[in-house]
C-alpha cells in the first residue's frame, strides 16, 4: 500500500526522478557505503547493504530476498537503529520543476519476527528547502511498522509541491530504544506527478530570482451584462453577515455584486469598473458597512499542503471621492485562521483608514502564512463605525490564493516546531531577532510581536510587556507559567498601494529553574546549579534583618 499525507486525490504518475535499489551481487554484504548512492546517514547509525539476513539470527526474518522485482541477489538497506531523531537518509536533489507535484517514497519491512515483543520502527519523512532557512515543506510519519509472521514490504510515500528547485529529502527515526527497531528499506524513489499547477523549471541551477506563480485559486466574482449580479454568497462559497441587495439605492449593512459604480450616490466615483484585468462586465463586491467588528467575508480554502507557505491577496478600494466634510473611511481587519476546532490565528492585519483620493485607487493586501492544516478560513471585518451611514463604503475584488514567493522571515533562535520547543528557564531572559532579506530603503518595514499559550486546547494571546515594534525583542519569562508558548513576529511591508504581511514563529517551553541546596556542617551551604544559570550570592537582599547578617561568599567551583 502507499500512504499519501497531502491532498485528496492520488496524482497520475509520469516519470521517475531517481530510484535507489542498492544494486546486487553474489556476496552477502555489499562493499558500498551510503555515499556511493548519493545519501548520508547520522553518525550514530551503522547501515548494512545485504541481500538476506543470515539464518543464525533466529529472531529476524532470515533467508528472505529484498523488495526489488526481478533482482537476483539484490541488496536492501538494513539498520539496527540507535537513538531517536537519527537521520537514516539525507539526500539533496536539485533541478526540480517549481509548481510540480512529487512523491518521495520507499518500501519498509520490520525484520523482527511476529513472536518477539520489541520496539517497532517508526519513520518520519521530511522534505525541506536546501537553503540556510531549511524550511519545512512537508512531513509525514509512517506510524509503527508492525511485526508480521512473514516478511511484509509496505510502501510509504510523501507527496509535496516543489516551491524551490532544490530540496533535501529526509527519513528520520521517531523511536528510541535498544531492543528492536530493526527495519529494512528498499527501492527509495522520487517521482514527478502530473499537476495542474504553474510549472517552472530551472535546469542545472538553483534560481534565486523571485517566482511568480499562477494562483491556485482566484475569486473574481464573475461577470455579466446586468449591473447587479443575482449570484449569491452560497453560489460563490462564502458567507457574510450583510444582506444582499440587487437594486439601486443602498442602505447600511448591505452588500452588492456590481460591475460598475452607478451615480445614485453622488459622493461615489461614477462609472468605475472592477479590478480584474480584461474582464468585460466583471463584478466586484460592494459593501455599505456601518457596524464595527461586523463580518463582511468568511471563506474556507481547502486542500492546502501542510508545511507550504501560501499567500492570500485581496484588493480593496474606498469608493468615496475626496470631498469636504466628515466621511468615515473604511478600516478593515483581515484574519487567516486554521479551519480546525481551535481556529488558531495564523496571521492578521488591520488596514487602518483607507483614504479617499481623486480617482478610484485599488489597494493590494497580501497575507503570507505557513499552512499548519489542510484548510484555512479567510475573515474580513469592518473595523470602522459609521452611525450616520455616511462613508465606510468600499469594494473588494480578486481574492487570490497562491504559493508564496516572498522573502522568508528568519528568526533566531529558530525553533519552528511546536513538538521541539526551545527550553527556557523561568529565570532567563529571552532574546529573539527577526531578519528578512529585503532592502529596507525601498519599502517601509514594521515589526509586531505577539505571544500565544499553545498548551491550551484554544490558544490565547498573552500581552507582551515590552516594546514590540522593533526588529528584535527581549523579555523576561519569570511571569510565564510552565507551558509551551508561540512567539510570533509579524512583518508589514508597505510600498505605495501595496501592503505585504507575513509571519514567523518560534516555540518555547518554560521549565523550572533547578537549584539544589545542601546544608553542611560549619555553617556552610553546598549549592548545585545548571551551567546556563547566573548564580547571584546576595542573601542580605532577602533577609528581614540585613544589618544582623554576616555573609562570606567564598565560592569554590567543582
Amino acid at each position: 500500500m502507499i500512504l499519501y499525507s497531502l491532498g485528496s486525490n492520488n496524482p497520475t504518475m509520469t516519470s521517475s526522478v531517481f530510484l535507489i535499489t542498492f544494486g546486487s551481487g553474489p556476496d552477502l554484504n555489499s562493499t558500498k557505503v551510503p555515499n556511493n548512492f548519493g545519501f548520508s546517514v547520522s553518525s550514530k547509525q551503522f547501515p548494512v547493504f545485504i541481500h538476506t539476513i543470515p539464518k543464525e539470527y533466529s529472531q529476524l526474518h532470515t533467508q528472505t530476498p529484498d523488495h526489488t522485482p526481478n533482482d537476483i541477489n539484490g541488496y536492501m538497506y538494513f539498520l539496527d537503529i540507535q537513538g531517536a531523531n537519527s537521520e537514516l537518509f539525507r539526500y539533496t536533489i536539485t533541478d526540480l520543476c517549481i509548481g510540480y507535484t512529487y512523491i518521495f517514497s520507499a518500501y519498509f519491512a520490520n525484520m523482527v519476527k511476529y513472536s518477539n515483543a520489541v520496539l517497532p520502527p517508526n519513520i518520519r519523512f521530511e522534505v525541506r528547502s536546501a537553503t540556510d532557512e531549511n524550511q519545512l515543506i512537508a512531513q509525514m510519519n509512517t506510524s509503527d511498522i508492525s511485526q508480521t509472521e512473514q516478511i511484509t514490504w509496505i510502501q510509504h510515500g510523501l507527496q509535496f509541491d516543489a516551491i524551490t528547485s532544490s530540496v533535501v529529502l529526509l527519513m528520520i527515526s521517531n523511536h528510541q530504544g535498544v531492543e528492536g527497531n530493526d527495519p529494512a528499506i528498499d527501492d527509495i524513489e522520487l517521482r514527478m506527478c502530473s499537476s495542474g499547477r504553474s510549472k517552472f523549471c530551472y535546469p542545472n541551477k538553483i534560481s534565486t530570482e523571485p517566482i511568480i506563480t499562477n494562483p491556485d485559486f482566484i475569486m473574481t466574482f464573475g461577470f455579466g451584462n446586468e449591473t447587479y449580479s443575482r449570484t449569491t454568497p452560497f453560489d460563490l462559497n462564502f458567507r457574510t453577515a450583510y444582506q444582499q441587495s440587487s437594486v439601486d439605492g443602498t442602505g447600511p449593512g448591505t452588500f452588492k455584486l456590481v460591475n460598475i459604480l452607478s451615480n445614485h450616490v453622488t459622493a461615489w466615483f461614477v462609472g468605475e469598473l472592477d479590478h480584474t484585468p480584461n474582464d468585460t462586465g466583471g463584478y466586484m463586491l460592494l459593501f455599505d458597512a456601518n457596524e464595527s467588528d461586523s463580518e463582511c467575508f468568511d471563506m474556507i480554502f481547502h486542500n492546502l499542503s501542510m508545511g507550504i507557505r501560501y499567500e492570500i491577496t485581496i484588493y480593496v478600494a474606498n469608493i468615496h471621492r475626496k470631498l469636504q466634510g466628515s466621511i468615515v473611511k473604511p478600516n478593515l481587519l483581515f484574519q487567516i485562521r486554521t479551519a480546525t476546532l481551535d481556529n488558531h490565528l495564523l496571521v492578521e492585519f488591520e488596514t487602518g483608514e483607507i483614504d479617499t483620493s481623486d480617482q478610484l485607487t485599488w489597494f493590494k493586501y497580501s497575507l503570507s502564512f505557513l499552512a499548519s492544516s489542510n484548510a484555512v478560513v479567510l475573515l474580513i471585518f469592518s473595523n470602522a463605525n459609521a452611525p450616520s451611514g455616511i462613508g465606510n463604503d468600499f469594494v473588494i475584488d480578486d481574492i487570490e490564493l497562491r504559493i508564496s514567493s516572498a522573502p522568508v522571515i528568519s528568526l533566531f533562535p529558530n525553533t519552528t516546531s511546536i513538538s521541539s520547543p526551545l527550553q527556557i528557564y523561568q529565570t532567563q531572559n529571552l532574546h529573539i531577532i527577526a531578519d528578512i532579506p529585503l532592502d529596507s530603503t525601498q519599502s517601509a518595514i514594521t515589526y509586531q510581536w505577539t505571544m500565544f499559550n499553545r498548551s491550551l486546547s484554544s490558544p490565547i494571546q498573552i500581552p507582551l510587556k515590552t516594546n514590540n515594534k522593533q526588529k528584535e525583542i527581549l523579555f523576561r519569562s519569570e511571569n510565564l507559567t510552565f507551558d509551551i508558548y508561540e512567539v510570533r513576529c509579524t512583518i508589514i511591508i508597505r510600498n505605495h498601494t501595496s501592503t505585504f504581511i507575513s509571519t514567523a514563529s518560534v516555540y518555547i517551553k518554560i521549565v523550572p529553574s533547578y537549584f539544589i541546596v545542601h546544608l553542611l556542617s560549619l555553617n556552610r551551604l553546598n549549592i548545585t546549579h545548571y551551567y546556563q544559570h547566573d548564580l547571584v550570592l546576595n542573601p542580605a537582599k532577602y533577609t528581614i534583618a540585613p544589618n544582623r547578617l554576616i555573609f562570606y561568599p567564598h565560592v569554590k567551583c567543582t
